[in-house]
């Protein structure tokens, strides 16, 4: 099935995505919604001591491996592993927090770039999907805001390598990723779901239109001047400026919105419709 207009990823509040983030961004994204810290050493809910409220204090959990504690409301905890899988392979890190939803950020200690999740809050688990760079990584686990109401949450954290995607970008797989890993470094910056849950239609689309994928299709059959069941159009350049802005005209047809773009956005040398 293809990706339709409605789909989860052109409408609002469906999909998000795992973003990646610069190093000059991690300290102010660490320190954002934080309105006190514990001391260090203090108890936490009933006696608990923080030993890993810092990154250089965090705790190591190793690869694929798993972890629990707890957290008090506007504090964070951090904690460290290695990569579980070489450089290009697919990691996913998934924390159980029910029934709250906690922050959790993934951060490449040889780069210094981060990964976050937004995907939905289902079932009391968050995911996140990560292309190794092959190095070490750390977390860092915060409740949102202050909870006047709650004095500590339980979570635990997941580390799972995934296996290797043998599916090529062009075609869509029940698991996540697909068999280059360049590609994926784009695209799991735009989709967490195509990194740590599936690699559907969707993410082919997104593929295309933001991380420059190029799949062998049947010759559009649209001149950009007129609807076709077939995707794309016989003009590159109206063609990529369709695209970029609909990324279904591409992957799904070539119909009368994409018409619409090409000659109202595009400048698709059409002729003027003849007046009766």
């Amino acid at each position: 099935m293809m990706p339709s207009r409605s789909s989860p990823l052109h409408s609002p509040g469906g999909r998000h995505a795992a973003r990646r983030i610069a190093p000059v961004g991690l300290a102010a994204l660490f320190a954002a919604h934080l309105g006190c810290t514990e001391v260090p050493g203090a108890p936490c809910g009933g006696g608990h001591p923080v030993a890993n409220d810092t990154r250089e204090r965090a705790t190591p959990i190793g690869a694929s491996g798993s972890v629990s504690d707890r957290l008090c409301f506007a504090e964070a905890r951090f904690f460290r592993f290695p990569a579980p899988v070489p450089g290009g392979g697919i990691f996913t890190v998934t924390i159980d927090s029910a029934p709250r939803e906690l922050g959790v950020v993934v951060t490449s200690a040889t780069s210094g770039e981060g990964y976050w999740s937004h995907a939905p809050f289902v079932d009391g688990q968050q995911r996140v999907g990560v292309v190794s760079d092959g190095g070490n990584y750390a977390v860092r686990v915060a409740a949102p805001t202050a909870r006047s109401d709650v004095a500590e949450q339980l979570f635990t954290l997941h580390v799972r390598a995934l296996p290797a995607a043998s599916n090529d970008c062009c075609s869509a797989a029940p698991g996540p990723g697909c068999a280059d890993p360049g590609l994926l470094a784009c695209l799991c910056e735009r989709d967490a779901e195509c990194c740590g849950t599936r690699y559907d239609e969707l993410c082919v689309t997104q593929a295309m239109a933001e991380c420059g994928l190029r799949c062998a299709s049947a010759a559009p059959q649209s001149d950009g001047c007129s609807a076709s069941l077939a995707p794309g159009c016989a003009s590159p350049p109206v063609e990529a400026c369709v695209c970029g802005i609909d990324p279904y005209c591409c992957v799904g047809g070539f119909d009368q919105n994409c018409v619409h773009l090409a000659l109202n956005r595009c400048a698709a040398p059409c002729a003027a419709p003849e007046v009766p």
